[in-house]
């Protein structure tokens, strides 16, 4: 409280009502969490296809130079 008034948490700004942080719906909050695990989902499963492929092109290289021998 500040002189005998309740503050409100809204911030002002160039006229416009803003929400602060804290007042963030909690669904929003969810569905940032969720995407950023789906993002992380994806990321892994190309980071680990990207390695699959690598081993993969290896063993042929190397299959291959020794047949030559």
């Amino acid at each position: 409280m500040e002189n005998g008034r309740i503050m409100n948490s809204s911030v002002i700004q160039d006229g416009f009502m803003m929400k602060t942080h804290d007042e963030e719906e909690p669904s929003k909050i969810h569905n940032d969490i969720i995407t950023n695990c789906l993002k992380n989902r994806e990321w892994q499963h190309r980071y680990r296809a990207l390695k699959r492929l690598e081993a993969d092109m290896k063993d042929i290289l190397i299959s291959s130079f020794c047949d030559y021998r």
